[in-house]
């Protein structure tokens, strides 16, 4: 219990990973099975309440209502997964087992308050989704206007490409940024048992001092998970194509070569079964250690918890009777 640099929390994710395999891929493939079907469930039910809201009351209002329903409790049926990762990846500080039925207890426990949560970053983010969406809109129609003038691609056409490229890029370091400011909400409403507006103000708390410190590790971690998937892909898809060469030069069938094709196109589904089992909760872990790093950084918190093991282990032997 010290702080990281960013490097030991990686090698430290992936030790507990490592450690806590079983339950974590158990937990994952158990919620994963879980989402599907209320997903499944919900968009029947959506599909259904559109359709009658269509046909009898012609409300695109409630249309609207039901969509933006239907979307908050998707969002938080999926980040209740985090929950129970969250709760898995804190047990190495917390010296306490926690299983798979207890993560999701633990998930299940919190859906409310992780619905608060997910309400209240949609709100805030409500600003920047029209400001991004009205400039989209603004370089969207100057674009297609320069198209129907010159018909052809001119300058003015390249420097609108630019533009809205540019604008893009923005927009994905605002959002990782907006990400950043709410790293550790769910963090809060777990581990500190906090209400919503608790978690949000506590986790403003500890970013905002770290700020881009913390942008630059959110950044990093989603960059290393995409490139590690990148890379298994690829390494899969460049085992592929030599052995398709091979075959190809051993005057192997057309039809057997086209078989061994169809093979690696279907191969990339378990590939990402996989991925999402093993891999995808590395990122989960690596915040969780992120938001222990910034206690110890801002609190102090990692005396805390040795005092508390210390304290734990004197009442142990305290209640040991002594022995001649």
């Amino acid at each position: 219990m010290e702080i990281m640099t960013l490097s030991e929390i990686m090698d430290k994710s992936i030790e507990i990973l490592k450690k806590y395999m079983q339950t974590i891929v158990v937990f994952t493939l158990i919620y994963g099975i879980i989402i599907f079907i209320s997903i499944f469930i919900l968009i029947i039910i959506g599909g259904i309440s559109i359709g009658l809201s269509a046909v009898f009351i012609k409300s695109p209002v409630l249309i609207g209502m039901i969509i933006a329903l239907l979307t908050i409790v998707i969002m938080t049926i999926s980040f209740t997964q985090y929950i129970g990762m969250i709760k898995i990846s804190s047990q190495e500080y917390f010296k306490e087992k926690v299983l798979v039925d207890g993560a999701l207890k633990v998930s299940f426990k919190n859906f409310f308050k992780t619905a608060g949560i997910v309400i209240c970053a949609i709100i805030l983010f409500i600003p920047g989704i029209a400001a991004f969406g009205g400039i989209g809109y603004v370089l969207f129609k100057a674009l297609n206007a320069a198209f129907s003038v010159s018909n052809s691609i001119d300058i003015n056409v390249i420097l609108l490409m630019i533009a809205g490229a540019a604008v893009f890029i923005f927009a994905i370091f605002v959002v990782f940024g907006y990400i950043t400011w709410f790293s550790f909400a769910f963090h809060a409403a777990v581990i500190e048992k906090k209400g919503v507006f608790a978690s949000i103000k506590r986790s403003f708390s500890l970013v905002h001092s770290n700020f881009w410190k913390l942008f630059g590790t959110t950044l990093l971690i989603t960059i290393t998970l995409y490139a590690v998937r990148i890379s298994i892909n690829s390494f899969f898809a460049l085992l592929g194509s030599v052995v398709f060469l091979i075959l190809r030069l051993l005057n192997f069938q057309q039809d057997f070569l086209a078989a061994i094709g169809a093979a690696a196109t279907y191969l990339q589904f378990p590939l990402s079964i996989v991925y999402w089992l093993i891999v995808s909760p590395l990122g989960y872990i690596m915040l969780t250690f992120l938001y222990f790093n910034q206690r110890f950084k801002k609190e102090g918190f990692d005396l805390i918890l040795k005092l508390k093991e210390i304290q734990k282990n004197d009442e142990i032997n305290s209640s040991i009777p002594n022995r001649i």
